[in-house]
């Protein structure tokens, strides 16, 4: 009952990402990577109301049955020709979803660790601009700490505490 309430260490979730897929995959309890614990489209459903704001309806592969209601916009808030990101709103919204649909279920549960690694070449890699972008994305999606990743992709012997890069003081 009691590991219900709390867990002993924040969830580690890795997240890759290109223009139109991401995956997020949990890693256990000593920081390897399991198995792919979310892959999906990167679309939003959202829908208008009258004072201009977006209301939303689905995220995800749940987006395509709703694509062809009156009124509904399906949009990608990563896809954009010279960054990783095109609506910050709406990648927060979306990214907040997904990460809630990764972790367990705890009453009590600690704020997750993300590391986020987009899996599109840029050319000259990602500004800090871009990388700060990405990281209040997570901050906002409700992350403890996280981790702009750049490098080959991370598999499931690769050691989190070993990263070199921008170090983030929970790893």
């Amino acid at each position: 009952m009691l590991s219900l309430l709390s867990g002993t260490k924040p969830a580690l979730i890795y997240i890759e990402f290109n223009a139109k897929r991401i995956r997020l995959t949990l890693a256990d309890s000593r920081h390897s990577l399991g198995q792919v614990s979310l892959e999906t489209i990167l679309e939003v459903a959202v829908q208008q109301d009258n004072k201009g704001s977006f209301k939303l309806l689905a995220v995800g592969d749940e987006v395509r049955r709703l694509a062809a209601t009156k009124g509904v916009k399906c949009l990608n808030p990563f896809d954009h020709v010279r960054t990783p990101l095109a609506d910050f709103y709406l990648a927060e919204i979306l990214l907040k979803q997904l990460v809630t649909r990764v972790l367990p279920r705890k009453l009590f549960a600690k704020a997750p660790l993300l590391i986020i690694q987009p899996s599109d070449e840029y050319a000259g890699g990602l500004t800090m601009i871009e990388e700060r972008a990405l990281q209040e994305l997570a901050f906002a999606a409700g992350a403890k700490d996280s981790l702009v990743y750049q490098g080959p992709r991370l598999t499931g012997q690769q050691d989190f505490n070993g990263l070199k890069l921008q170090q983030v003081k929970a790893f």
